[in-house]
């Protein structure tokens, strides 16, 4: 397609005359209003245009990718013929959103994503009003655009201004992920009852947000909403045959009480589906989202706005001999929505097919990895070119191509993006997609290994799958639970090696944990792993159908305290609030690799409730670490097992049958190595000793000193410990790791007062965690006069997007920020 009338020089906004050279459409629009004046043939250049534009952004900055990759023609046609934000566009969750942001005014600004002061990596009200709704978590946004629409029709039934005409449209899009929340069905469910006339945007991708790696039972992609099993086994339709389906439909069930197009009596006959039709072919989307935008419009010969599919060309004409006698009402849309001159009862879902990361052949092929990337990441780029055809049929006709070869600039070794074209990839399409994902899950079993360094270096949630699967070698009752993030908690890697002792539910908290409780009560030893943000969503039945009941789950609460560039959010700082109160829950605070290794075995070990908390971060340098050194080792590479268990290694999958070889890097067997063999017995009494501490609940002294103790829970003791550096050379405080909340070890403060004045308590979580609980005990037993108390946590505000270290800074619970507020208590006291 060609651009007639090339845009004047003055229409970019001062950009450099080599970014005009490949954003030749993309700097001239700087809002949706601008977006418009665009001719329609310019719309799939533009497409290539943000993408590329994206590819070299994120790969500076990092951030959710793929997913934006994959809407980009939706987001394009939706701002292309709404009106945002008058008529609401409400995205769920929002890590795709990131081409919203680009044609809202926040192009320039793309690089500060996630960062400090930045933009955020999800929709936000404060950030600009075409963000309806902010969000993070899924499923939301039907139950929001719902209440959105209910409230605009009251206030304006009542002649109250605010604003908002009353046939603005509100437009929800939700993926294949959202839809595994419960919440998203709730809310269809009374959008229906109410029938309230949203328009739901079904992203289709065969994705729930991760793939789960998992050859189980659970297959190569979430499961389908009952209500499109149907549609979508029929494969991609061109726009006319959609609608062709579609009032058939609604003219075969006119007359009935149900209006959709499953036929009534059932939730799925009451809904109006279009679809599945092509998410990346810009120009079908356009035509229909024209037909439900101004349906008074699409009548008689007009043009401007047909959509041009296949072979035909509809008008509202065609569409109403389609409709065959279908109620028709011309004008008056005080409750109603329309496709066309079509009154459609209730919400409208549109079922669109898209391949995430359209557009870079690496984040088709690495689905796991790419759905978002850190900072200075390499990326390919490649263009999109349609087939030599004179008219636009279907934009997956399409080949690699190139119309221009970019050089951000970026040494892509160290991160950075360039483009290609090269095309020895060939197409991108639906079939292509699947076959790399199918090739992905086949190939995700051969790369799974565990690594020793991971002990040494990793993160706390490797830390964590390696020690599960090494549990589960000797324990064919460890079973492991996750919520549709395999890949973050590391379940993913424990499926790999059982595969029938993994259940990843989807996007159901809710479900992960009664299904656990089920699986507890049979006599399995679930270990639910889940972000502590997403926990909340489960708190009534971790309280109802497991605290009360006292079901012997194992909750690994990941993502714990502040989570980084994902932002407020995503924190994982209630969590301690909410379960503190829960006296049977054992509540464990790993602060080092050594004691999560440890806690882990315990909690296999303990018939009763637990929790285990760690941060997104890496555990700390073996240097860091007061540990000796053969202990040390004596804990990474699992010989406590041998002794504890007396047995060899390769209990198999109960299920399959299967023996699993479960290795580590090291080929030393340290029970007879001779570097053990004389002190075999004093390492032995020695995690005899320290192992039985934890099993007591036991805090650990890590430095002994006078005057002033402080009592440090979790992984932030490293911190308080490098705090010091910055106090007078005379401060010669106590230092406690406390270990555990519940039970709390009351008798490490009866020592305390015998030799200490002042207590500083030092812990990730606002406020109601630790020092809620000492400082509860000491006026329970009337002892709080014996100590002046500080406690240091995180403050009460909500802290924004930044990187962990900044936010820790940001909260002073940083090193300095420590020693700062130690200063000033003991100046104080």
């Amino acid at each position: 397609m060609e651009f007639n009338g090339r845009l004047n020089d003055s229409d970019y906004n001062g950009c450099h005359n080599e970014d005009l050279k490949y954003y030749e459409f993309l700097f001239k629009v700087n809002s949706p209003q601008e977006l418009k004046k665009l001719p329609v043939d310019c719309l799939f250049r533009l497409c290539n245009e943000i993408r590329t534009y994206l590819g070299e952004k994120i790969s500076k900055s990092g951030g959710h990718f793929s997913g934006s990759l994959g809407v980009t023609e939706l987001t394009v046609a939706l701002h292309y013929v709404f009106e945002s934000p008058v008529d609401k566009i409400v995205w769920d969750i929002g890590h795709q959103a990131y081409v919203h942001k680009i044609l809202t005014g926040r192009r320039d600004r793309l690089e500060t994503m996630r960062k400090k002061g930045g933009l955020s990596g999800f929709c936000r009200m404060y950030e600009s009003d075409h963000d309806i709704f902010g969000a993070g978590h899924s499923s939301t946004s039907i139950s929001f655009s719902q209440g959105l629409w209910e409230a605009q029709k009251l206030l304006n039934g009542h002649g109250i201004d605010n604003g908002v005409e009353l046939d603005s449209k509100v437009i929800s899009i939700i993926g294949d992920g959202g839809m595994t929340g419960g919440l998203a069905y709730e809310a269809l469910n009374y959008s229906i009852n109410l029938k309230t006339p949203l328009v739901i945007i079904y992203n289709d991708n065969d994705q729930v947000s991760l793939p789960t790696g998992l050859s189980s039972a659970m297959g190569y992609k979430p499961v389908l909403p009952f209500f499109l099993e149907k549609t979508s086994d029929q494969g991609i339709k061109p726009l006319n045959e959609a609608l062709e389906e579609f009032y058939a439909s609604l003219s075969n069930n006119n007359g009935n009480n149900g209006n959709g197009a499953g036929g009534s009596g059932s939730l799925a006959g009451d809904l109006n589906i279009i679809g599945p039709i092509d998410g990346h072919n810009i120009y079908e989307l356009i035509g229909l989202f024209n037909m439900i935008k101004n349906p008074q419009q699409c009548g008689g010969n007009n043009t401007q706005n047909t959509t041009n599919t296949t072979n035909t060309t509809y008008t509202t004409d065609n569409i109403e001999s389609i409709s065959n006698g279908v109620n028709s009402i011309q004008g008056h849309k005080e409750r109603y929505l329309y496709v066309g001159n079509v009154r459609v009862n209730g919400p409208l879902i549109i079922h669109i097919k898209t391949i995430k990361g359209m557009g870079c052949p690496q984040a088709i092929k690495s689905l796991d990895t790419m759905h978002s990337i850190g900072p200075n990441t390499p990326l390919t780029m490649v263009d999109l070119v349609l087939n030599n055809s004179p008219n636009i049929t279907d934009s997956r006709n399409c080949e690699y191509g190139q119309y221009s070869s970019m050089n951000t600039g970026s040494d892509t070794a160290n991160g950075g993006m360039s483009t290609t074209n090269d095309t020895a990839n060939g197409p991108i399409d639906t079939t292509h997609s699947l076959e790399y994902y199918k090739k992905y899950i086949s190939n995700v079993g051969n790369k799974a290994s565990i690594k020793d360094e991971v002990f040494d270096s990793d993160s706390y949630s490797h830390v964590f799958s390696r020690t599960l699967v090494k549990l589960a070698e000797v324990d064919p009752k460890i079973v492991a639970v996750t919520a549709a993030m395999p890949g973050g908690t590391g379940v993913g890697l424990f499926g790999t090696f059982f595969p029938s002792r993994t259940f990843d539910v989807g996007i159901c908290e809710q479900h992960a944990i009664t299904f656990s409780a089920g699986l507890a009560s049979a006599g399995l030893k679930p270990f639910v792993s889940l972000y502590s943000t997403f926990l909340q969503r489960g708190l009534d039945q971790l309280i109802h159908d497991v605290l009360i009941q006292d079901i012997n789950i194992k909750l690994m609460i990941d993502r714990a305290g502040y989570v980084g560039e994902d932002g407020l959010s995503h924190h994982g700082n209630y969590d301690v609030n909410m379960l503190r109160m829960f006296k049977n829950l054992a509540f464990m605070f790993p602060s080092d690799q050594l004691d999560l290794t440890l806690m882990l075995k315990l909690a296999s070990d303990l018939n009763r409730p637990v929790a285990i908390r760690y941060p997104k971060d890496k555990v700390p340098n073996k240097s860091q670490l007061g540990y000796d050194s053969d202990f040390y080792e004596y804990v990474k590479h699992f010989n406590f097992l041998k002794h504890m268990n007396n047995t060899s290694s390769g209990y198999g999958d109960p299920i399959t049958g299967r023996i699993t070889d479960v290795t580590s890097d090291s080929t030393i067997d340290r029970t007879t190595d001779s570097r053990y063999a004389n002190n075999g017995n004093s390492i032995s009494n020695e995690f005899n000793e320290y192992y039985n501490d934890l099993r007591n609940f036991k805090s650990k002294v890590v430095r002994q000193g006078r005057d002033v103790a402080i009592l440090s829970l979790g992984p932030v003791l490293h911190n308080v410990i490098r705090s010091m550096e910055y106090l007078d050379s005379t401060f010669d405080p106590t230092v406690i790791d406390m270990r555990f909340l519940n039970p709390l070890d009351i008798s490490v403060l009866e020592k305390l007062k015998q030799s200490h004045e002042r207590l500083v308590i030092v812990e990730e979580v606002i406020s109601g965690g630790l020092g809620t609980a000492v400082l509860e005990h000491l006026t329970e037993t009337n002892k709080l006069s014996q100590f002046k108390i500080k406690c240091i946590n995180y403050p009460y505000e909500f802290i924004h997007h930044a990187t962990r270290q900044e936010q820790m800074e940001m909260a002073e619970i940083d090193p300095k920020g420590i020693a700062d507020q130690i200063r000033s208590f003991l100046k104080q006291s």
